[in-house]
């Protein structure tokens, strides 16, 4: 018995999904044949191939508890179809269909049921602590991320849904652990690094990041030694990441579409301009494509570097020398990660909330050219005992609210601009890597 099989033992599909007859349509349905089965490499994503009977628009819609989910529209005409269904979590067992329209209304075709894989050992489903429906962001639908077991040390990108369950997993290769997964600068692929700096205690010497699709399918990959923490996109195609040395001193590496590596800054000598010895190790690299910048985090000097596309310094905020320091001490940034400029010229981060203790929340700073100060403009977290001694991120969404992930403290939250916690998701005993929000799946589509 294959793998597959035994996982599947667990869930039964009711048979009698195979000849239920669909709630509208002509005697002979637009879709018939529909026949479900497993992607061969991720056991939650499921294909569906039917055949298309005649002229219309067809749809895929699964069962999610009561509500039918419908994927994109599919053009072609009548013949063979076949759709990657997403969406649907581990360990489920679903009535997939056919909804065709045409010019004379809309034809359902009968259901097929499928059991997807169970949740890969070593994961588990997160815990909702809060779910209101009305105020969270409408097109926060996914969150895309990685966790690493805090005691097996296994490292699996992720992502999850509303609902908190896990609806697609990937296992990092051995001796490899994935932190900073992100979607790519195109919109339709998956970065995922394979980190060798914690994975092999290498130095970082094998790291590397490959391009993904949805399917799983390694699309590239991109060698990029050193690498231990952040690395970022540029919109040419572009892979930039801190790279450590044996010096103590951190640099960015960029390696462009054609595969040529360069060194396009060392913060060595930014240190040495500014008359310090203190070594500079990096946990954040982000592109801002308005302003043609990388912002840089640095968690030995607990400041943030921000890079012209040259290489040439702009201007660094935090502890270093001739930083720009902060409107009031009460809101100093400390051990600060995901780090980066809003739309709206912000600089949002997640901090720990002083320098004595593990609680972490989020600041964010509207940034003074005048006085070279940041005042902080908005926070949230401080006073409520959310520990995480390492990692987070934090995104504004489109509706204003705030996705922040605390990392180390295995908790997602999302929080209104009042600052109320309208959606909190707990995953205990797992680091979280870098979040992405998600508002379509199907973007993703080979």
């Amino acid at each position: 018995m294959s793998i597959l099989a035994w996982l599947l033992l667990a869930c039964t599909p009711d048979p009698g999904l195979d000849s239920r007859p669909g709630d509208s349509g002509p005697p002979q349905p637009f879709a018939a044949g529909l026949e479900a089965r497993l992607d061969d490499h991720i056991g939650s994503l499921v294909w569906l191939s039917w055949d298309q009977l005649g002229p219309g628009t067809p749809q895929v819609e699964w069962l999610d508890g009561e509500t039918w989910i419908a994927g994109p529209a599919i053009e072609g005409g009548a013949g063979p179809k076949e759709q990657l269904v997403l969406g649907v979590p581990f360990g489920a067992e679903v009535a997939l269909r056919v909804v065709t329209t045409t010019d004379g209304g809309r034809w359902t075709s009968d259901e097929v049921a499928i059991c997807t894989a169970a949740l890969p050992e070593g994961l588990s489903h997160a815990a909702v602590l809060i779910q209101d429906e009305g105020g969270g962001d409408p097109d926060l639908g996914w969150i895309f991320t990685s966790s690493v077991g805090m005691s097996q040390g296994e490292s699996w990108s992720l992502i999850l849904d509303r609902a908190g369950r896990v609806i697609w997993a990937l296992a990092s290769p051995q001796g490899r652990l994935t932190l900073q997964p992100q979607i790519a600068a195109d919109g339709r692929s998956l970065l995922v690094d394979h980190n060798s700096f914690y994975g092999s205690l290498d130095g970082g010497a094998a790291s590397q990041v490959q391009r993904l699709s949805i399917d799983g399918a390694v699309l590239a990959t991109y060698a990029t030694p050193g690498l231990h923490h952040g690395f970022t996109a540029t919109g040419d195609g572009s892979i930039a990441w801190g790279a450590t040395h044996d010096t103590g001193y951190d640099s960015l590496e960029v390696l462009d579409p054609s595969g040529v590596q360069r060194t396009l800054w060392d913060c060595a000598d930014l240190h040495a301009a500014l008359g310090t010895d203190q070594a500079c190790q990096n946990n954040g690299v982000a592109w801002n494509p308005a302003s043609e910048r990388f912002l840089l985090s640095f968690f030995t000097t607990e400041s943030l570097v921000e890079l012209g596309p040259d290489g040439e310094p702009q201007r660094w905020f935090g502890q270093l020398p001739g930083a720009w320091g902060f409107t009031s001490t009460g809101t100093v940034f400390r051990w600060q990660h995901g780090a980066h400029i809003t739309a709206d010229d912000t600089l949002l981060l997640s901090s720990h909330s002083s320098a004595i203790g593990d609680e972490v929340m989020v600041r964010e700073y509207a940034l003074d050219q005048g006085s070279q100060l940041l005042e902080q403009v908005w926070s949230h977290g401080q006073g409520q005992g959310l520990d995480a001694p390492m990692g987070g991120d934090v995104h504004r969404l489109a509706s204003d609210n705030t996705l922040h992930s605390t990392g180390s403290g295995g908790r997602i939250r999302e929080i209104t601009p009042a600052g109320e916690v309208v959606w909190d998701l707990s995953f205990p005993a797992t680091y979280l890597g870098r979040t992405t929000p998600v508002e379509d799946l199907y973007a993703l589509l080979p």
